[in-house]
């Protein structure tokens, strides 16, 4: 049975008890759940506006992006540019988020929008078991640690130039760096096999559901370490990295200034002997 909360609302506002109306939308909403068009697929309504709208709109907006960061890094100018890792992994980390928000982009209307013949429930319970759990999570994890280890060496390099930016690129050679994203991608790929054990086989007659792999004790403990792998663990590095970073170069700046103004005195005591410091600035300046 649907719910028309207009005619609700209107005869909870004519009968002056407007509860009438949100307690009987509540109750029929939820009671009837399955019946309601097109919320089959999702446990509630913040849910299926979350899956439907949200997710999509992120997606394709991360798509775009990615699209023309791609297309900047593969134009000859910079190609020719290259040879620093920075540029090596960010051209991995756009590939890598490129390819997850295009894995994730359908996720909404596969888990809220009802099949309407077993090809298409077929097609949904593929994307299920063999694209989204597995393969996204891949790209999710090399996208997330690929920015761990920019964050890390960027900070490593700045650190031993005593915080100074320069135009010196990275030590560490482009081939060197297309290396380590090989090798992020190998580890994400291994450390991603159970998820494609995460579902039973499958046909076109009903949503595909979770494997008794997947509700063993093992699998959960797979599934927390894998949180303080990819979520968790990434998380602080990256922040505590960043801080350390701005400290560093806050306290550079700090001793720039401190010697920019040294070797300023300097030089007005040397074109002025007689005078003062700070007449000899102001001497200097006029």
């Amino acid at each position: 049975m649907s719910v028309n909360p207009h005619l609700w609302f209107a005869q909870g506002f004519v009968q002056g008890d407007r509860s009438l109306y949100w307690n009987k939308v509540k109750s029929d909403f939820f009671a009837n759940m399955s019946q309601c068009e097109p919320y089959e697929l999702c446990s509630s309504l913040t849910e299926w506006i979350g899956y439907v709208y949200v997710i999509p709109a992120i997606c394709a907006a991360g798509v775009c992006f990615n699209v023309v960061v791609l297309i900047i890094f593969l134009k000859p100018s910079f190609r020719s540019q290259m040879t620093s890792s920075t540029l090596t992994y960010l051209l991995g980390l756009a590939i890598a988020d490129l390819l997850t928000a295009l894995l994730i982009l359908p996720l909404g209307f596969v888990r809220c929008i009802d099949a309407t013949t077993t090809e298409i429930q077929f097609v949904f319970n593929f994307y299920e078991k063999y694209i989204h759990m597995p393969v996204a999570n891949i790209f999710m994890t090399l996208s997330v640690w690929t920015t761990v280890t920019i964050t890390t060496e960027r900070f490593l390099f700045l650190h031993g130039n005593g915080g100074e930016v320069s135009g010196q690129s990275m030590s560490r050679s482009a081939a060197s760096a297309k290396l380590i994203v090989l090798s992020l991608f190998v580890v994400a790929v291994g450390f991603n096999v159970p998820m494609f054990l995460y579902y039973d086989s499958f046909s076109g007659d009903e949503p595909v559901e979770r494997s008794d792999f997947a509700k063993t004790a093992g699998f959960e403990v797979y599934f927390w370490i894998r949180m303080f792998v990819v979520k968790i663990i990434p998380i602080v590095i990256i922040i505590i990295l960043n801080a350390a970073l701005l400290r560093l170069m806050r306290r550079n700046s700090q001793g720039f200034k401190v010697t920019t103004g040294a070797v300023q005195d300097w030089e007005n005591k040397r074109a002025h002997p007689n005078l003062k410091g700070h007449e000899a600035t102001e001497t200097n300046s006029s």
